[in-house]
């Protein structure tokens, strides 16, 4: 899911800078009796420089306030219906032809940015080799175990760098460069051990199917940058169609089939169904499910896909089980499928607030339900809760998701709700910043100031707060001190103009509202493309009420996704002529 798809997890990063500078790691372990050749490619490190760190822990965290675990009602930060000045007048506006690109063929697979083959295939594969291969192989996944754990070392490393000084800084560095050391020496450890795993079976007249995996995956390391392997695949796809062969074997191998047949979405989805019928490992095949979900055309496909990716997921204790679900819930939320988004969403937050009281947004769901509540055109029911901790960051992202849509009123009332009920959380100077923004009556923008300054300026005891957090958690990126990390959350609010009623600037505003509606509807959905749609919108209401002709498919779509780009218009009945660019193209060559 959820933004933080392919870097190394926070708190997995947290821990090892914890114990970076007090315990220098051991190098890793070479493979028992190796042969001549395979000793030739297993480097060997000198022991670890001296790390001259300052004895004892990181400086000690300062206790967080007491959880809150009381409901809050979402609706008491979603603002459904909009509030009418009484006795305000609607405006007529005509914004006459405005020329949009109607359908752009969308394609989900290009902009996935999926990682298949996401399990090493170690262990968990059952392979019967004869004894050189099954040295050569196990000594290859050796390496690269090792070389990921460098990695992510020089990564916490990296990190503990930019939190500290001094001692405990020079310490960091040092431990950052000989970790990527490793590392890079690691890098070419497994590049020569895959070559010698291809060596060694290219070239034998017979090979078993479990010969036939060990050689695709090796031929499929060294050329992970293709956009598909020639020579992998193949022999991948015999593995697949061997029914003899162990259902878990297949299942590992139609996995990275699936990898390489990215490039054509039928075939992809095919070898990861393959995997889900065959993998008896729940989070194989929740993630297969996922891919499918991600990659899938139609919304009817994918909706079935994800959904039993969420139920697999959730259905043990173990593994992945909440990033899976919560990436298929972004997933839904992508596809605009209001409903069946919005629960998982909601799951999601619940979860992750309780699993991680000290930042409840840890695996940034927040946005995820931020967009399904947005596109939500229905109240919300009482009994949709969150733990109060999660106001803040639940007011952030539902104030930028109408920001994005241009809904002010809406993203006034969720700052202003969240930093009201989580007055400590880190988003709440933000919120106000934000609210500054917003608001058009200079007496009340001074007051707002006034209190987020005083609230949370540098002596306060949130300021102070964040400081002790951030001096102890390391940080993914610059800027490289503390203070400069929480003025930057201090201030972190987003510069928002909304226009003058009448001016040049609303009337390009609503144009851009009409072709974001647009947009929104851009997916192969089997239609023709139309000449030329007209527009209207009647926001005298409580909800925009929009129609679109002449009728058809795409018709209503845009005329749903108007509702919501329409919001915080004011009382007006606004008309537009959406003309099509490539038509109107095509006439003027006639």
């Amino acid at each position: 899911m959820l933004a933080r798809r392919s870097g190394i997890p926070t708190f997995l990063a947290a821990l090892l800078a914890v114990a970076a500078c007090a315990r220098p790691s051991a190098p890793p372990a070479e493979p028992k009796r190796p042969s001549p050749t395979l000793a030739r490619s297993v480097p060997r490190f000198d022991p670890e420089p001296p790390l001259h760190c300052p004895d004892g822990p990181p400086p000690p965290r300062e206790e967080q306030n007491s959880r809150d675990a009381r409901p809050l009602p979402i609706r008491a930060l979603y603002l459904h219906e909009e509030k009418r000045a009484p006795g305000a007048r609607a405006r007529r506006i005509d914004l006459g032809d405005h020329y949009v690109d109607f359908i752009v063929a969308g394609d989900y697979a290009s902009s996935t940015g999926i990682g298949f083959g996401w399990m090493d295939p170690g262990d968990s594969v059952p392979l019967t080799l004869d004894a050189e291969v099954d040295e050569r192989w196990k000594a290859w996944n050796a390496l690269k175990s090792a070389r990921l754990k460098a990695f992510v070392e020089a990564s916490a490393y990296g990190n503990e760098l930019e939190t500290t000084t001094g001692d405990r800084a020079e310490c960091a560095r040092r431990g950052m460069e000989h970790a990527r050391t490793r590392a890079d020496a690691l890098t070419d450890a497994a590049k020569r051990a895959a070559a010698e795993i291809v060596g060694s079976l290219k070239h034998r007249p017979a090979r078993t199917t479990s010969e036939k995996y060990v050689l695709a995956t090796a031929l499929d390391a060294l050329d992970s940058l293709a956009s598909g392997n020639a020579e992998a695949l193949p022999l991948y796809a015999e593995v697949v169609a061997d029914t003899r062969a162990p259902a878990a074997l297949r299942a590992a191998a139609a996995d990275f089939a699936a990898s390489l047949t990215i490039g054509k979405t039928s075939d992809a989805i095919t070898y990861l169904r393959v995997v889900d019928q065959l993998s008896d490992e729940r989070d194989r095949r929740a993630y297969a499910l996922l891919k499918i979900g991600q990659l899938a055309k139609d919304d009817r496909e994918a909706l079935e896909a994800l959904t039993k990716a969420m139920s697999l997921a959730t259905s043990g204790p173990e593994g992945n089980r909440w990033n899976i679900a919560c990436d298929a819930a972004q997933e839904l939320s992508d596809r605009t499928m209001d409903d069946e988004a919005l629960q998982p969403a909601i799951d999601c937050a619940n979860e992750m607030a309780f699993v991680y009281p000290d930042d409840p947004d840890a695996l940034l769901v927040a946005p995820v339900l931020a967009r399904a509540l947005v596109r939500r055109d229905r109240a919300l029911p009482e009994k949709a809760t969150i733990p109060m901790d999660y106001a803040g960051a639940l007011g952030r992202a539902l104030a930028d998701e109408a920001l994005d849509v241009h809904d002010y009123d809406r993203a006034r009332h969720a700052a202003r709700v969240g930093a009201d009920l989580a007055p400590n959380s880190k988003e709440a100077p933000g919120l106000l910043h934000l609210l500054e923004d917003l608001e058009t009556d200079p007496a009340v923008r001074t007051a707002i100031q006034e209190r987020r300054d005083g609230q949370y300026g540098p002596d306060s005891a949130w300021f102070l707060q964040r400081v002790s957090e951030l001096s102890g958690v390391p940080s993914p990126t610059p800027p490289t001190t503390v203070e400069e990390r929480v003025r930057l959350l201090h201030d972190s609010g987003r510069t928002v103009s909304i226009p003058e009623v009448g001016s040049v600037a609303e009337k390009t505003e609503l144009q851009d509202r009409a072709s974001s509606a647009v947009t929104a509807c851009a997916r192969p959905i089997g239609s023709r493309t139309p000449k030329s749609i007209h527009l209207s919108i009647d926001t005298t209401g409580k909800l925009p009420r929009t129609t679109a002709t002449p009728d058809g498919p795409i018709a209503r779509c845009i005329a749903k996704q108007a509702k919501r780009f329409f919001r915080s218009v004011g009382p007006a009945r606004i008309d537009i002529d959406l003309r099509n660019v490539e038509m109107a193209q095509s006439e003027s060559t006639r």
